[in-house]
C-alpha cells in the first residue's frame, strides 16, 4: 500500500484522540495505514479487595475495557472517513512496548498526544513523548490538546 505509515499511540486523552484524528485525516488524504496502539503497563493486573474482603471486579479488567473503547474510537474515525485502522493492545513499560511495536511494523511516523507536563525549564511535553522522541528512530509528532 502506498502512503504513510503512522503508528498511533493512544491513552483516554484529548491529545491522543486529536493525534488520531491528525492520523486518519492524513491517510484519507494522502493513502497509507495506521496502527493505533495502548499499552498496560504489567502493574495494571491487580486484583482490588474492598473494605469487606470481597473482590471487585480486577482493575485490570477496567483498564482493559478503556483501552478498548479508545481503541474502538479511533478505528470509528477511520471508518468515518474509509480509513482502515489496525489496532493493538500491548502489555509491559510503555517506552520498551511502543519501540518494540514500531520495530516490527516499521512507521514512517509514530504520532503521540501531548499530556504531560515535565517541570520548570523542561519541554512542555510528557515524560513517554520525550522519551520516544530520544529513541526512537522514527519522526516523532507530539500533537497538543486541542483547545477548548
Amino acid at each position: 500500500m502506498s502512503g504513510f505509515r503512522l503508528l498511533i499511540c493512544v491513552d483516554g486523552s484529548r491529545a491522543a484522540l486529536a493525534a488520531a484524528r491528525y492520523a486518519v485525516a492524513t491517510v484519507a488524504a494522502q493513502g497509507g495505514e495506521i496502527r493505533a496502539v495502548s499499552v498496560l503497563e504489567n502493574g495494571d493486573t491487580a486484583r482490588q479487595v474492598d473494605a469487606r474482603g470481597r473482590h471487585q471486579r480486577p482493575a485490570a479488567a477496567r483498564l482493559e475495557q478503556s483501552v478498548q473503547a479508545m481503541l474502538h474510537r479511533v478505528t470509528t474515525l477511520g471508518d468515518d472517513r474509509e480509513v482502515a485502522v489496525d489496532t493493538a493492545v500491548l502489555r509491559g513499560d510503555p517506552l520498551r512496548a511502543i519501540l518494540e511495536d514500531a520495530r516490527e511494523w516499521q512507521p514512517d511516523l509514530i504520532l503521540v498526544g501531548r499530556t504531560g507536563r515535565s517541570g520548570p525549564g523542561s519541554p512542555m511535553v510528557g515524560s513517554l513523548a520525550m522519551h520516544l522522541i530520544e529513541f526512537t528512530e522514527w519522526p516523532v509528532v507530539v500533537v497538543p490538546e486541542p483547545a477548548e
